[in-house]
């Protein structure tokens, strides 16, 4: 089987939410030295962004999302442990740090957004729910993340993003990461109003803004 069809039926398998066949067309891939960064760039990533698609178009439901998610975030784990660090590393579109900003308890959103970017080729750091801005500004001081994604799923814990933003003014980090804000109240009018460089209104949309921001545009 040639290395497309291979692909292809990985990225069909996980649009199915179908484990046996997703790890059956993974295994064929390895045999067939499809490297890493193809499967995950031309196969797993491919799927997830179009089902984030079809969710965001209420055609598929969150759980059938997070079945596909957790497919892929097992084949992740498995590459991860396969190939070596340094060239994971070497080839990692950037990292970035996501957290849900403190007063809030929403995870599936943004852990979400983590898997499909994870697999989209960002090294991503999930800082949890319920995250103070102190937290996180001395976690982007340790870590150096190119990007810091904020969630926030209620209109009372909003105001945590613009919080957070200037609190990376006055430590002096802001001009070194970008700030990309989002959640079910969150628009783009409010991200430009805080001085956010980015806003996704969902997973796969997050993906697209990210590599926006890494090209700088």
């Amino acid at each position: 089987m040639k290395k497309e069809d291979i692909l292809n039926k990985l990225a069909a398998a996980v649009m199915d939410q179908d484990s046996d066949t997703a790890m059956e067309a993974y295994q064929e891939a390895l045999n067939a030295d499809v490297p890493p960064m193809e499967i995950i760039n031309d196969a797993l990533a491919v799927s997830l962004n179009k089902l984030g698609e079809l969710f965001a178009d209420e055609e598929i439901f969150l759980p059938e999302l997070l079945f596909a998610a957790s497919i892929v975030t097992d084949i992740m784990n498995s590459l991860a442990e396969k190939f070596s660090e340094g060239e994971a590393v070497m080839n990692k579109k950037g990292k970035v740090l996501l957290a849900t900003v403190e007063g809030d308890v929403h995870d599936i959103g943004k852990s979400l957004v983590g898997m499909i970017m994870n697999a989209a080729g960002y090294e991503v750091i999930d800082a949890g729910k319920d995250v103070p801005n102190t937290k996180l500004i001395e976690m982007a001081k340790e870590l150096k993340p190119d990007i810091v994604g904020l969630s926030a799923l209620l209109t009372t814990t909003m105001m945590a993003q613009k919080e957070f933003i200037e609190m990376a003014k006055e430590e002096g980090i802001r001009d070194k990461i970008k700030i990309m804000v989002g959640g079910a109240p969150v628009s783009r009018e409010w991200a430009v109003k805080i001085g956010a460089d980015g806003w996704s209104e969902d997973a796969s949309q997050a993906v697209i803004e990210a590599d926006r921001l890494m090209l700088g545009a």
